[in-house]
């Protein structure tokens, strides 16, 4: 029987009025209707739509809901900061995040759970292997993936997966360290998830279509925010350069090889652990980035790349 350790569900939200009911309903149904020890936090972001009305209301109908809400915006990269350090270690072992927007399916959180309580890693987290979105996002993502693996040792394959579960003394410990990221949140937040040598295991989850209109920025504010995402990302390596932290040194995982599996769901998804740490990318201020290392690695930067400053010319 797993031990019934306390869990919050943290999920961000900004003018979701036409999502935010149903997802969470539907986390109330799925996971914390069955598992008694879970409370569902909402940190809701200076919403002008509507969000907070349906917020008030449900946090009369809905058990072991918490709302905290903002007069005004914040930001994402804030707000998830400030929502991780919220919660307090005395109160809860474990937490979760989530988006508001439904499209992270909640039955996917008992497979996250059962891997911690039987492997024990300081994080748990879902990697999105069916995504019901356009292929243009999908491209942006795969690209990100690639150049930050290129920058850091990753433990893991999807840097912007949102569904993570780990312990709630793991993300204070990365969350409070947190503040270059502009835009995105999550990709910082998984390099400094590698740099700090966590124990990490990969599952994939399911990625479901949107429901209501599109938060996403539009592709043509996507080259500024690439830009300054790197750049964050260029800032969290010199500063651990600066503190003398060896990036290659700081790669504390079980799989110190290539990808390696260790183990099997029912469907025959592996678990993926991380990779073998490389060091191929720097990101110039310009939002350059100039490749060095193997003909491989040049290669795969250069078709990232490519699309990258295409983005630019739009």
């Amino acid at each position: 029987m797993m031990p019934k350790s306390k869990v919050a569900i943290i999920m961000p939200v900004y003018n979701e009025a036409d999502t935010i009911e149903n997802t969470i309903n539907e986390i109330e149904n799925i996971i914390i209707g069955k598992m008694g020890f879970i409370d569902l936090w909402v940190f809701e972001d200076g919403s002008t739509d509507g969000t907070k009305e349906i917020l008030r209301k449900l946090e009369n109908e809905v058990p072991n809901l918490q709302v905290r809400m903002e007069e005004e915006r914040k930001g994402y990269p804030r707000a998830m900061k400030e929502a991780f350090l919220a919660i307090r270690p005395e109160e809860y072992e474990y937490a979760m995040t989530i988006d508001s927007d439904g499209q992270y399916d909640p039955y996917d959180f008992f497979q996250l759970w059962e891997v911690m309580n039987s492997e024990s890693p300081d994080i748990v987290m879902g990697k999105r292997a069916w995504r019901a979105e356009p292929f243009w996002r999908r491209f942006l993502s795969w690209g990100a993936r690639a150049l930050e693996g290129f920058m850091f040792p990753l433990p893991c394959e999807d840097v912007t997966s949102v569904m993570r579960l780990m312990r709630v003394e793991t993300a204070r410990d990365i969350a409070r360290e947190m503040k270059y990221s502009e835009y995105n949140f999550w990709l910082e937040f998984t390099a400094r998830m590698a740099l700090k040598g966590y124990e990490v295991i990969e599952l994939p989850v399911a990625y479901r279509e949107r429901e209501g209109g599109s938060r996403v920025y539009s592709i043509k504010k996507m080259p500024k925010i690439l830009i300054s995402e790197f750049k964050a990302l260029r800032d969290v390596k010199n500063e651990w350069k600066n503190k003398g932290e060896a990036i290659e040194n700081a790669h504390n995982i079980r799989a110190t090889d290539e990808t390696r599996l260790t183990k099997r769901r029912g469907e025959g998804d592996p678990i993926v652990m991380a990779k073998r740490p490389v060091d191929w990318v720097v990101v110039c201020d310009d939002g350059s980035v100039d490749l060095t290392g193997e003909i491989a690695g040049r290669l795969f930067g250069v078709a990232v790349l490519l699309y990258y400053r295409l983005l630019g010319w739009l």
